[in-house]
């Protein structure tokens, strides 16, 4: 019984399946339902022309959502795998200074500019990042904050839904606490979430002090996301 080898060409299994040695050829199993309607493909893919050819491994379906097939996943020749219908999202702040107090959440219309929202899962107009699915997301703050006085400090935050994420010491990062008065201080706020399908997440600030005593560069802001599974 020959072992398995992660390094070597392994020439006992079960099931062989030769594809056509041109750029583009394919071979794998097709999975249909009982209807015959062509549902989903796992196989490979040639991805460049005889004699130095390569190949990728490839799953491909259905979207019934977006009446299509798409690519689900793809693993190179050389180990590199993508997703390229995971749930990514990029937005750019907008605007200058602005001075907060309390709790204050970027959700205003026309603030957030929508870099890339692979998905459609981020509404602008309100700022939120909708959960199309239940699973772990990583998000990524980047904060830009003035204390106009020494009496404020100020949490950039994430919230899910109106509560404060908290976990993971995510709402741990003070700024202009101690000594800082009103020096500029840029961060970079991450956090894990699970969330469940349709759950929202949204950044903003909790801001400390006296009335105004800290401000927000709007367009020094940025808000990502994706889905980790």
């Amino acid at each position: 019984t020959a072992a398995y080898s992660t390094s070597s060409f392994l020439a006992s299994a079960q099931i062989g399946i030769k594809m056509p040695d041109n750029n583009g050829g394919y071979a794998g199993i097709r999975f249909t339902n009982v209807g015959g309607n062509y549902e989903g493909f796992i196989g490979f893919t040639q991805t460049t022309a005889s004699p130095s050819t390569k190949a990728a491994f490839v799953v491909q379906g259905y979207n019934r959502d977006a009446t299509a097939y798409q690519e689900k996943l793809r693993i190179t020749d050389g180990g590199e795998v993508s997703t390229p219908k995971n749930p990514l999202f990029v937005c750019s702040g907008s605007g200058g200074w602005t001075a907060i107090s309390g709790v204050n959440y970027l959700d205003g219309n026309g603030f957030w500019t929508v870099d890339y929202d692979r998905g459609g899962n981020f509404t602008n107009s309100n700022g939120r990042f909708t959960a199309p699915v239940t699973g772990f997301y990583l998000f990524v703050f980047h904060s830009y904050t003035r204390a106009n006085d020494t009496s404020g400090y100020v949490y950039p935050n994430f919230y899910v839904e109106n509560s404060l994420w908290s976990k993971g010491g995510a709402n741990t990062n003070i700024q202009h606490y101690v000594g800082h008065g009103d020096a500029d201080k840029g961060t970079c706020q991450t956090a894990h979430i699970y969330l469940t399908a349709n759950q929202y997440v949204r950044v903003g600030y909790s801001a400390h002090g006296n009335t105004g005593s800290i401000s927000y560069h709007g367009a020094s802001l940025g808000f990502t996301g994706h889905l980790i599974g």
